[in-house]
C-alpha cells in the first residue's frame, strides 16, 4: 500500500532495488500483485493502477536490474489482484476484481490471447502447472477453473465446497492436484484437476486463522 514493490537477493536477503510505479493520491499506484520473468529479468506489477488518468487499469513492467519502467497492459476494466507467469516465461495471466475474470497476454510481447469474464464475484488467484500447459484460478464466487494456458479451453469447473469462496490454490509437482484453500474458513481442498473432484481433505485441527 506505499505503492512501491521491493526486491530482495536470495538466499541471504540482500535489499536489490525499489520500484516506483506512476502515483496520484489516494489509492492510485498501491500495488497488489507482482509475477517476476523466470530469469528474473523483468517484473509485472498491478493493483490499483492507470485509473487516475486513464479510468481504466494497467499492469506495469519494469527492468529488475535499473529500475526503469520499460512497457504497459492497459485497458483493464478492474484492479488486479493477482498475477502468475508460466514457468517457460511465455504466458502471463491476471486475476481481476469485480467480475471481471481473468486475462492472458503473451508475457514476452504483452500481445492479448484470451481472458475468462464469466464470473460472479472477484477472481482471487491464478497459477499455472509445472508444464506451463494449465492454467488454474480461483474465485470469490465459490469456483475453481482450470483453463488450457495456450488457448483457454475449459477444461473443468466446479464449486468445491458449497457455500464457501476458494482463494488460495498451488498444483502438485506432477500437475495432478490442485490445493486449494478459502478466505471464509479454515479448510484445505484437494482436488484432482481432471475434473476437480475432492480427493482428500488435510486435518487443519489446532491451526488459527482463515
Amino acid at each position: 500500500d506505499d505503492k512501491t514493490l521491493r526486491l530482495w537477493d536470495l538466499p541471504d536477503g540482500t535489499p536489490r532495488a525499489v520500484l516506483r510505479p506512476p502515483i496520484a493520491p489516494e489509492q492510485e499506484g498501491e500495488l497488489y500483485a507482482v509475477a517476476l520473468t523466470p530469469d528474473g529479468g523483468r517484473a509485472f506489477a498491478a493493483g490499483w493502477t492507470g485509473q487516475a488518468w486513464d479510468r481504466a487499469f494497467a499492469i506495469y513492467l519494469f527492468d529488475t536490474a535499473t529500475g526503469r519502467l520499460l512497457a504497459r497492459l492497459p485497458g483493464l476494466p478492474a484492479p488486479v489482484q493477482h498475477l502468475a507467469i508460466s514457468p517457460d516465461g511465455a504466458w502471463l495471466a491476471a486475476a481481476l476484481g469485480g467480475r471481471a475474470g481473468i486475462r492472458v497476454w503473451d508475457a514476452r510481447n504483452g500481445t492479448p490471447v484470451w481472458q475468462d469474464t464469466a464470473f460472479a464475484g472477484p477472481a482471487r488467484m491464478v497459477g499455472f502447472d509445472a508444464a506451463g500447459q494449465r492454467l488454474a484460478a480461483t474465485g470469490a464466487d465459490g469456483r475453481v477453473r482450470v483453463y488450457e494456458a495456450a488457448g483457454g479451453r475449459k477444461l473443468a469447473d466446479r464449486a468445491p465446497v458449497p457455500g464457501a469462496r476458494p482463494f488460495g490454490l498451488a498444483w502438485s509437482p506432477d500437475g495432478g492436484l490442485l490445493a486449494i484453500g478459502f478466505e471464509d474458513r479454515l479448510r484445505v481442498e484437494l482436488l484432482a484437476t481432471a475434473d476437480l473432484r475432492s480427493v482428500f481433505v488435510p486435518d487443519t485441527g489446532g491451526l488459527l486463522g482463515e
